[in-house]
């Protein structure tokens, strides 16, 4: 609890207690419905510590409007700014599903977007895996003629001859 929450619960208690004062005090000077001593320097002090304590209160309860509608403004920024940063994170990712990453905070939104990257990551990678076991080749293989260079070049007229048609 903040000093101001804590002042304003302080004088909202100190103002209760010094309403029952008054009120006790009016009920003990009031005789056959007229009021007594209404000019007592006890009665007019209490009276003003009783109007000074419901303009603190007042001040208070101002204080506190105010502290809640800023509060329902910096909500609602929060709220705005993560909606971009949940749409930049996905633009910075288009592989990444959009309903994946989700949460109201930045350290949401980064959790959520690092799973939803593992996982799209272990797919990928097993997508890989299948497709690379299930390849045909498109084509044979070209074939090559033997490499003849370590042969002498009597042994390569000879091989010449032994592979034509006579």
């Amino acid at each position: 609890m903040t000093d101001i929450d804590q002042e304003v619960v302080e004088l909202a208690l100190e103002d209760d207690t010094r309403g029952l004062d008054i009120e006790q005090a009016e009920v003990e000077l009031m005789v056959d419905g007229e009021v007594l001593g209404q000019d007592d320097p006890e009665v007019l002090s209490l009276r003003a510590s009783l109007e000074e304590a419901e303009a603190e209160l007042e001040k208070a309860h101002t204080v506190i409007r105010e502290r809640d509608r800023e509060a329902s403004e910096i909500l609602r920024e929060l709220s705005q700014t993560t909606s971009k940063y949940r749409v930049a994170l996905l633009a910075s990712a288009p592989d990444v599903p959009e309903d994946m990453v989700q949460g109201q905070t930045v350290a949401e939104l980064e959790e959520s977007m690092a799973r939803a990257r593992q996982m799209v990551e272990r797919i990928r990678n097993q997508m890989e895996a299948q497709v690379t076991s299930q390849r045909v080749p498109t084509r044979a293989q070209t074939r090559s003629m033997p490499d003849f260079s370590f042969l002498s070049p009597q042994e390569k007229i000879a091989y010449a001859l032994a592979k034509s048609p006579m």
